[in-house]
């Protein structure tokens, strides 16, 4: 997953990082954490452009997925936001649906 300089920017403002040489790390921080929401819900819209419901959602779980990830403790972020990714797939569902008509 290619991951573009405004998620970078945004993910790192959120872990109030603001050197770069970890950027390959947190890069890959962001693409697991894309694959895990994803495993939950399906495919995102996680464009930091794009202005939907679910994209700030996948955007805001993003953030705190990777915010774990750092602080090692991501094996909490499941059980600690568990409401939040129900809601990504109903969310995700929902828009999924409306696409399909």
């Amino acid at each position: 997953m290619e991951i573009d300089d405004k998620l970078l920017s945004k993910i790192k403002s959120k872990l109030r990082i603001t050197f770069n040489h970890q950027d390959d790390l947190i890069k890959d921080m962001i693409s697991e954490g894309v694959a895990f929401l994803e495993s939950k819900a399906g495919p995102l819209p996680i464009h930091v452009e794009e202005n939907s419901r679910l994209t700030h959602l996948s955007i805001k779980l993003l953030k705190e997925y990777c915010r774990y990830d750092w602080n090692g403790t991501i094996a909490l972020f499941e059980k600690d936001y568990l409401s939040d990714i129900l809601n990504l797939q109903i969310q995700a569902a929902m828009e999924r649906r409306k696409k399909n008509g």
